[in-house]
């Protein structure tokens, strides 16, 4: 790892809020492809210990639920990598919203498997994804462009790029 857990251990700092990881610019047929990637093939990613509970969520679930959201109950779909839980909810039609207690991230370990996550989300829909402050989808403390190229938000306020094991 080229990036100081020193640095990035600041952003991580509880303050009784989340930290969301975004994806925007989405699509209907980026969250279906969401649902069968986590159902099919995320498993085999992640040689660590996990579970997902995306019961009562398919394909034909994300297409209702966003031309009837109002109109009913809504579901989310839960990750959880070692001791990391990582929630995502379906607000907006527009983007994918996952959510991470900092009080989760306790070292470069975590970290390292946030970073293994935003990165896969990356591939998966080829779109920047970015870590920011609980709904705050406009700033961001950690980016990692399409690219591949990542970037943190240093303590002056500038963006600083490092580099993570891919």
């Amino acid at each position: 790892m080229d990036y100081n857990w020193k640095q990035i251990k600041r952003l991580f700092k509880p303050d009784g809020s989340l930290r969301d990881i975004y994806i925007q610019n989405i699509t209907i047929y980026d969250w279906k492809l969401l649902v069968n990637f986590l159902e099919r093939d995320f498993e085999r990613l992640f040689d660590k210990k996990h579970e997902i509970n995306i019961k009562n969520i398919s394909e034909d679930y994300v297409e209702y639920h966003f031309a009837n959201s109002e109109d009913i109950d809504h579901q989310f779909i839960s990750i959880k990598i070692d001791d990391i839980l990582i929630n995502c909810h379906l607000y907006d039609e527009t983007e994918i919203e996952f959510d991470i207690d900092p009080k989760e991230i306790k070292s470069n370990v975590e970290f390292d498997l946030i970073l293994k996550f935003m990165n896969l989300m990356r591939l998966k829909f080829q779109r920047s994804v970015k870590l920011t402050d609980e709904m705050n989808n406009r700033s961001c403390i950690i980016i990692i462009h399409a690219d591949g190229k990542s970037e943190f938000l240093k303590e002056d306020g500038n963006m600083e790029e490092f580099k993570f094991n891919r």
